[in-house]
């Protein structure tokens, strides 16, 4: 019951406007204020339908995208994104689109779509990208530690944002030591894998049980 007073986004993955604009109604129904869209997940079988990063592929297609979500979409937009599909430059081509369109907060990925979660980020190309941005961005990748997250802000002072995903999962105390609290104790990590364990079984046994139908 606590997590209702998390300001909460949800987040849509498509590269159909009409069924983005669709889901940004029924959100919008529920009473969410901002939506999401998905544009960094870099699953094969996502991507092999143009979806997720995906869609990076096809800059002509993605600001006809943006231009018919944005002249009709009643919230606020913000998007996920990687740097391209195969090397980081492609993301200056990405960015002038992303500049065109009132982007409520650009979440960096940096990295492009071939290096899924492997290799280095790429931090040279998000500072020129966070440079050259006339939205405000926030920074995603491979913050795993307090002390990783503080050598991004000491780099980068002016991004007041960042996205902790996979870093989470792993230290579920990460957010509570980036406000100077204590470590997770091992009550603490039991609990948190046990629940986790239990969520995945559920989700995916729904998975299993749906596909028999």
């Amino acid at each position: 019951a606590h997590y209702r007073a998390l300001p909460l986004v949800p987040q849509v993955m498509t590269c159909r406007a009409k069924d983005f604009l669709w889901a940004a109604e029924v959100v919008a129904d529920m009473g969410y204020t901002e939506v999401n869209l998905n544009l960094g997940c870099p699953s094969g079988t996502v991507t092999a339908k143009g979806k997720g990063a995906g869609f990076l592929a096809k800059p002509e297609e993605l600001d006809r995208f943006f231009d018919q979500v944005f002249s009709k979409v009643r919230m606020p937009v913000s998007v996920k994104t990687r740097l391209g599909i195969q090397e980081p430059e492609e993301f200056a081509r990405l960015l002038e689109i992303y500049n065109r369109y009132p982007i409520a907060c650009l979440t960096i990925h940096a990295r492009v779509q071939k290096e899924k979660y492997r290799g280095p980020v790429h931090l040279d190309a998000f500072a020129q990208a966070l440079a050259e941005s006339r939205n405000p961005v926030c920074y995603n990748g491979d913050l795993r530690t307090a002390a990783e997250v503080e050598a991004l802000s000491q780099r980068f002072p002016s991004v007041e944002a960042v996205m902790i995903g996979r870093g989470a999962v792993a230290d579920p105390a990460l957010l509570r030591k980036l406000r100077g609290g204590p470590a997770a104790t091992k009550e603490e990590l039991q609990a948190f894998t046990q629940d986790l364990y239990r969520a995945y079984q559920a989700f995916y046994g729904q998975v299993g049980t749906a596909a028999q139908r």
